[in-house]
């Protein structure tokens, strides 16, 4: 997973991205998922983008971070990174101006990390300060009978909680996949009569989802 820091100062623009390794009887591989810059924290495939800057937190679903990036007029320098509460990791950045650093969080919660970047004579060139929200659980359905009974054009409800808050839904009902921040759906008007399944997915702003399906007879 790739993370892009925009930059407004003229100096550079740093990449940190997530490697989420995967380990399986025999051997291990290493999958790395692009991730592109908008606003928007919004899930296609395994792929999420949104804006990451100065004083904004993000949202990440993995305890392991690796923070890289390129700064050729600081080659030979060094770098500081700074977690609070955790000890400083001291990165000296190669003569292509190149750095890499991996961060293990160790808890589900909000992280402020401080990267101090300094020439190779040791004057301190610049400071940034991020927000790093974990959230490693999934929010789950309290509220969704696993089977109902309704006419045409009626709602069906449901309630889900989270650690730390649900950011949209997604359901899925006879081909019709839509998104939304309500939590509710409409049996469509010109529904046969029948047995369906309606399958209702959760998400919180980290990427985290909670699945429940619904068999919904329609009289």
């Amino acid at each position: 997973m790739w993370l892009r820091i925009p930059n407004n100062r003229k100096r550079t623009q740093f990449i940190i991205f997530i490697i989420l390794i995967f380990v399986l009887a025999g051997g291990s591989f290493q999958n790395v998922y692009a991730v592109h810059i908008n606003t928007d924290i919004d899930f296609k495939g395994k792929q999420k983008g949104f804006e990451f800057i100065t004083g904004k937190k993000l949202y990440v679903n993995d305890k392991k971070i690796s923070f890289e990036g390129k700064i050729p007029e600081l080659a030979g320098g060094r770098i500081i990174i700074s977690v609070k509460n955790g000890e400083d990791r001291k990165i000296v950045i190669a003569k292509d101006g190149t750095w890499f650093q991996k961060i293990d969080f160790d808890d589900n919660k909000t992280w402020t990390v401080t990267i101090d970047y300094y020439d190779k004579n040791g004057n301190k060139a610049d400071s940034d300060k991020y927000k790093i929200k974990v959230d490693t659980e999934d929010p789950e359905f309290t509220d969704l009978p696993s089977r109902l009974s309704k006419y045409p054009g009626e709602k069906v409800w449901w309630k889900a909680k989270d650690n730390s808050e649900i950011k949209n839904y997604k359901y899925y009902f006879r081909g019709i996949k839509e998104k939304t921040s309500n939590s509710h759906f409409n049996i469509p008007k010109n529904t046969p009569r029948g047995t369906y399944t309606l399958e209702v997915r959760a998400y919180d702003k980290a990427g985290n989802s909670g699945i429940k399906k619904v068999q919904i007879v329609v009289r």
